[in-house]
């Protein structure tokens, strides 16, 4: 009886492992303000979750967005290959931005247009297409953490 128990028990702790981590890529989520807009970010903060991206999400609300972290400050470069939204790119060095993209489209192409940081960053913001234009995202503004 207790061996029948304990192999339920592994089962179920196996069955809930197995389906828990279908999107345990981007279980770290950060809030910040950018321009006094409060957004949730998924943390993309190793090479598989940042080579993944948003790729092949159906949706994004406006409030939302993916953030890749590096290890290092460098120059990075993005695309939108298998991304099925368009989107706003912030890159960002020491918490404020440096340069951005606005309304990037998509791109189901072999080869993709490439998107430069420009200068050398530590991290990347990716929002909602639209959402620079309408909270008037400007370059030298900070990305504030909230706790």
């Amino acid at each position: 009886m207790n061996k029948k128990l304990l192999i339920s028990f592994l089962l179920c702790v196996l069955i809930l492992s197995v389906n828990t981590n279908v999107n345990a890529n981007y279980l770290k989520i950060v809030k910040v303000k950018i321009n006094d807009v409060k957004v949730s970010l998924e943390v993309a903060d190793n090479d598989k979750d940042r080579e993944t991206g948003l790729m092949n999400r159906k949706t994004l609300s406006e409030h939302q967005g993916m953030l890749f972290l590096f290890d290092k400050t460098q120059e990075v470069y993005f695309w939108m290959k298998n991304v099925n939204f368009p989107l706003d790119m912030l890159f960002v060095r020491k918490n404020k931005i440096v340069n951005f993209y606005s309304k990037v489209p998509t791109c189901k192409a072999t080869t993709c247009p490439i998107y430069p940081s420009s200068e050398q960053v530590d991290s990347v913001i990716e929002l909602k297409s639209g959402f620079c234009e309408k909270y008037k995202i400007k370059i030298g503004q900070k990305i504030y953490f909230i706790k």
